[in-house]
């Protein structure tokens, strides 16, 4: 194993991981391993983007360049459709090298762990460039271990995350900055949702969404899409897929349209009895 930088290399039995650790979101970790990758790419290497994110940075997308983006699969958990590395894919695409973000990620439902996917692709002899928080190792020694299979092996902690709920209405900014808020206060990761209702009927303007989206990169959060039936059983499904305590959405200003609509938070705090549920008032 080798450190240089940030980044950590090591060699397994079969392709080579290198990995960009960083202290917290938002310090260029992405944006490092996409310049890896492009470098790499330049001197002749076939390099695929398996998994990227973009946080909604338009620098990191940029640096995507002419590099070959493996499309995504699907993990579809109680009514709602999440996209994730694909990993048999990437080990098809007959490429030397694959990028994958976000090391510590586990799908969904909760049944795989993104290292195990990485630990397939280095078995297949190709080569592997991620990223990772320290926040989300108890060792080093124990992180290249579940890597390769041998060894003692420490859990990883599951770090706490804020969930903020994004109508994509006039108020969603006031949300994200309160979620943003609260999880600088626990010292969590932010994780703001919007949930596109699956009959497609009513949908916020784009441009709202991606100012929502912009506002999220800006203050060091993910900012995700997912498709449900409900925004209140959606919501409650991302929170338990990421173990989250604390969930913010946005209150509806009159009383009468709770009532005749139901109010998110009071079906979340259903949903949803050990986590705390802030709402937050339309100003």
């Amino acid at each position: 194993m080798t450190w240089f930088g940030g980044r950590m290399a090591w060699v397994a039995g079969g392709g080579s991981l290198l990995t960009y650790l960083g202290t917290a979101p938002g310090v260029g970790k992405t944006f490092a391993m996409l310049a890896e990758g492009r470098r790499r790419a330049e001197n002749g290497e076939h390099v695929v983007v398996g998994w990227i994110e973009s946080h909604g940075r338009p620098e990191t997308s940029r640096q995507l360049g002419g590099l070959e983006v493996i499309a995504p699969g699907t993990v579809a958990y109680r009514g709602a459709v999440f996209a994730d590395f694909n990993a048999p894919a990437a080990i098809a695409s007959g490429a030397d090298v694959v990028l994958v973000d976000e090391l510590a990620h586990a799908t969904a439902d909760r049944t795989r762990q993104r290292w195990e996917d990485v630990a397939d692709v280095l078995r297949a002899g190709l080569d592997v460039v991620t990223t990772l928080n320290v926040a989300h190792l108890r060792s080093v020694r124990d992180y290249a271990a579940r890597i390769a299979g041998v060894g003692s092996v420490a859990e990883q902690p599951a770090p706490p995350v804020v969930v903020a709920g994004d109508s994509g209405s006039s108020w969603g900014e006031v949300v994200i900055r309160r979620a943003a808020q609260l999880a600088r206060a626990e010292d969590a990761q932010l994780l703001v949702v919007h949930v596109q209702i699956s009959d497609g009927l009513a949908q916020p303007p784009a441009g709202d969404l991606d100012r929502h989206r912009e506002l999220t990169a800006d203050l060091g959060g993910t900012y995700t899409q997912l498709q449900g039936h409900a925004p209140a059983e959606a919501l409650a499904e991302a929170a338990r897929a990421q173990g989250t305590a604390t969930v913010v959405v946005g209150r509806r200003r009159s009383r009468l349209a709770e009532l005749a609509h139901g109010s998110v938070a009071s079906r979340l705090r259903r949903l949803l009895p050990a986590a705390a549920v802030e709402e937050v008032r339309k100003p």
